[in-house]
């Protein structure tokens, strides 16, 4: 087999750097003829990220996206983002500077990597805990194999112990104990552990001593890791092509399904491009490249360059995927950006982003062709009206829905509305709900048997007895509230 390597330029430290952290989050739509449509959506300092200098988006197990900028750690819930606070050991200073990057590992645990210490980060408490040692390598990093937490940089790589939060050197050794190699590293998709053994790469596992690795004596052999030249398979692209992948800089190779090389054929497409990896689904194959990103169609004869129809978009060079690689994610100085390819026709309407008159809803109804009426409480005059043709919401009452559609059997009645709220009461009994109908729907309450032992037989809507007191645990641990915060009555 002939070896035409791709993409070998070199790649500085700084690029080598952000490596370590791919990641994309979105705005406009662009189409053309025969091609997947492209959704982006991107926030930024509107939606709370206070300083859109950004270093990750990482997501965890939960699929909650935190956000590491040049100001500290925020997570993001689809809508806005929250900064998280991060304090040093003694629980009580806070830190407010760059945090670089997130790691979850299999058991749970975060790990933080806080201006030029890594350690671990306790998301209930906010404590960051710093190793005791650290790398010598300023532009370090996390990463993880299941529970397996580990330090890289260029040089090295380190095992983490977890409970001692120290670094012990990864190095490849025979069963006797003598070693064969201080490079040990992670095979990109794969997820495996290898090193080399007369400049040839091998897959290594755990020995019983921590930090050091043994050959893989039965790895499976039904599972082709490596081609004949030392090239670990990466990934197959959309069109079944099978791509190989230097252990130590950014050299392809690409196979056909016959196993023909065909790598010049498809550097044609890829000229001065350094492709960093790919992502392949059924329909399309995403490949990130230090121009930015790259989308290759099933159906297409050549890949489409969005870093070109999109420029403020996607030169960026730093992503990062989920959901199975069906998203990426993007941060740069305007603030993170989500990219989907045929996004489903699904999407949220909220009052805060589309002015919905409440986010409390009852039921939703066709009023007109296209249109949708959103009912909210039952004593609400107040609707809302979606126009699914443009997505504008509007704001209608009671008379207006009369007068404009006619329709009064989606009004009902009040005792409609008493005979649903009695069936509630009945169903929800003792599970502590009435309390939450009766506040959400502004009841004024009188007793019945009110007598001599009782002080206040009434309590009306705007009594502060509706509002409960905010512990003063979470104001103390929760840095977006304050004593100014507590709700009234209780300071």
């Amino acid at each position: 087999m002939g070896f035409s390597p791709l993409f070998a330029k070199p790649l500085g430290m700084k690029t080598y750097f952000y490596l370590c952290f791919f990641i994309y989050l979105t705005v406009p739509v662009f189409t053309s003829s025969a091609q997947s449509k492209i959704l982006i959506k991107e926030w930024g300092k509107a939606h709370g990220i206070e300083r859109t200098i950004i270093f990750g988006v990482f997501q965890d197990k939960n699929r909650l996206i935190w956000i590491c900028t040049y100001n500290g750690l925020y997570y993001f819930d689809g809508f806005r983002a929250y900064k998280s606070q991060i304090l040093e050991a003694d629980g009580k200073t806070p830190f407010d500077g760059i945090v670089n990057q997130l790691v979850q590992t299999s058991d749970g645990r975060y790990w933080l990597k806080v201006e030029d210490k890594l350690g671990t980060y306790d998301i209930y408490s906010k404590i960051f805990k710093p190793f005791k040692i650290q790398p010598a390598d300023l532009l370090s990093a996390h990463s993880s194999v299941a529970v397996q937490l580990f330090v890289w940089d260029q040089n090295s790589t380190y095992l983490v112990d977890q409970e001692l939060l120290e670094l012990i050197p990864m190095i490849f050794v025979d069963h006797k104990g003598a070693v064969l190699s201080d490079v040990v590293r992670v095979s990109g998709e794969r997820r495996k552990f290898f090193s080399f053994l007369d400049g040839f790469p091998v897959e290594v596992i755990a020995s019983e001593i921590p930090g050091q690795y043994i050959e893989h004596a039965n790895p499976d052999s039904t599972v082709t890791f490596w081609n004949e030249l030392g090239f670990f398979k990466y990934n197959k692209d959309v069109h079944g092509n099978t791509w190989y992948k230097h252990p130590l800089d950014f050299r392809w190779m690409i196979t056909d399904s016959l196993g023909k090389d065909i790598s010049k054929e498809k550097q044609l497409h890829f000229e001065k491009l350094n492709v960093y990896y790919l992502l392949s689904q059924p329909d399309y194959s995403w490949f990130i490249t230090d121009r930015g990103l790259v989308i290759w169609e099933k159906e297409a004869e050549k890949p489409r360059y969005p870093f070109e129809e999109l420029s403020d978009t996607f030169t960026n060079n730093v992503f990062n995927t989920f959901d199975s690689g069906k998203t990426l994610w993007n941060w740069n100085r305007k603030g993170i950006s989500h990219i989907s390819v045929n996004p489903s026709n699904f999407s949220s309407i909220t009052k805060d982003q589309d002015g919905l008159y409440s986010n409390f809803i009852l039921g939703i109804y066709p009023v007109d062709l296209g249109k949708l009426l959103v009912r909210h409480d039952f004593t609400d005059i107040y609707f809302s009206i979606y126009d699914h043709e443009n997505q504008n919401v509007n704001i209608i009452n009671e008379n207006e829905l009369k007068e404009r559609f006619g329709y009064l059997q989606y009004l009902g009645n009040r005792k409609s509305g008493d005979a649903i709220e009695l069936e509630r009461r009945k169903e929800l009994f003792v599970k502590g709900h009435q309390f939450f109908d009766l506040k959400r729907t502004t009841r004024n309450l009188v007793r019945s048997d009110c007598g001599s032992n009782f002080t206040t037989c009434s309590l009306f809507a705007g009594n502060r007895a509706w509002a409960w007191t905010i512990p003063i645990g979470e104001i103390i641990t929760n840095d977006l509230i304050n004593d100014a915060d507590q709700n009234p009555g209780y300071n």
